[in-house]
């Protein structure tokens, strides 16, 4: 059987990586006015996200140093 581990930093990683995406992708502001609704998003990737990928890349590949 695998060590449990590994299967968590995996696990844990791919949701980091997830949800880093997550924040770049979605709009900033959403408003809805009258029925029409608005998004407004700054083209920026913010150092959250950036850092969030990071960990979630560093989980994946500690486990596999890991005998």
């Amino acid at each position: 059987m695998k060590n449990p581990l590994k299967t968590i930093l995996l696990i844990i990683g791919i949701g980091l990586i997830g949800y880093g995406i997550y924040l770049i992708v979605t709009p900033d502001v959403q408003a809805d006015i009258l029925g029409v609704e608005i998004t407004a998003n700054d083209n920026k990737v913010s150092s959250e996200s950036i850092l969030l990928i990071a960990l979630g890349l560093l989980a994946i590949a500690v486990p596999r140093f890991i005998k």
